[in-house]
């Protein structure tokens, strides 16, 4: 085949709106697996969050089944790390401080689980959509400084309204060793600028001896831009945002129409 490796997003990408894989999808991915392919869910989720959907879709028993936390973490299939990127602590103080001044939801992510304040509706509403362990720790912050803590992500939860108003905000900070986008309509994330789903895809042509030319991608968002443009062919879901879009050398069909298993079967089964 010529695209040996397929790195995708997963929400918004390779699932449905309502997070469901249809069989159409979980079968194209398996005959791609079987004709010698390895894919790969490249997600800003958690590794434990992702990882219990490579048994249905077949890719379990690859060295590597999942890239997770926007390419800060990749793990084999024996569930140990081959990769992982943390924020420097004092860039992730930085920015969990800035959103709490500005009063808006802000977590951090350790290895395992997910670090909190309190618990909310927004926290809980993302433990039921992801399966992650929560930690109540009080003030983020604080647990930061107290803790020395290295966090691999932080996200905050803003209004769809201030997009461009934080995007604007954070270049103003000059965060030299970040980066920032939005993962979702009102998910900013923060990563280590040594991470990132294009320096995943990097990662993973290494480990895996092949060249990016070899490797497909696939995504809906901006934290998707990166890879689909690092790849040798990038491709953009029809739902995704326009900039995506205007950066993907393909827009397949939708998340909700099989636009990723589409494409699959047109460039790598030739159909």
């Amino acid at each position: 085949m010529k695209y040996k490796v397929i790195l995708c997003d997963f929400d918004g990408t390779l699932c449905t709106t309502d997070k469901k894989l249809t069989p159409f999808t979980v079968n194209t991915v398996k005959e791609y697996v079987k004709r010698g392919g390895t894919f790969i869910i490249c997600t800003g989720r958690m590794h434990i969050s992702a990882v219990e959907y490579t048994e249905v879709l077949g890719t379990s028993h690859q060295k590597i089944s999942v890239v997770s936390m926007q390419g800060a973490c990749i793990k084999d299939k024996e569930g140990e790390t081959l990769n992982s990127v943390y924020l420097s602590y004092d860039t992730a103080l930085k920015a969990v401080e800035y959103f709490e001044n500005k009063g808006e939801y802000v977590h951090i992510y350790g290895d395992n689980e997910v670090l909190i304040e309190e618990y909310n509706d927004i926290n809980l509403n993302y433990q039921r959509m992801c399966g992650v362990p929560l930690k109540r720790v009080g003030k983020i912050s604080d647990y930061i400084k107290n803790n020395k803590h290295r966090s691999l992500k932080v996200l905050a939860v803003i209004p769809p309204d201030k997009v461009s108003y934080y995007l604007s905000e954070f270049d103003k900070m000059n965060l030299a060793d970040a980066k920032f986008f939005m993962a979702s309509r009102s998910y900013f994330e923060v990563v280590s600028k040594r991470a990132g789903k294009e320096e995943g895809l990097r990662e993973v042509c290494e480990i895996l001896g092949v060249d990016k030319s070899e490797v497909m991608a696939f995504g809906d968002n901006g934290n998707d831009i990166g890879m689909i443009e690092e790849a040798g062919f990038g491709v953009a879901v029809a739902n995704a945002r326009e900039e995506v879009k205007a950066r993907a050398d393909y827009v397949c069909e939708s998340n909700d129409d099989d636009g990723v298993a589409k494409a699959i079967r047109k460039f790598c089964f030739n159909e």
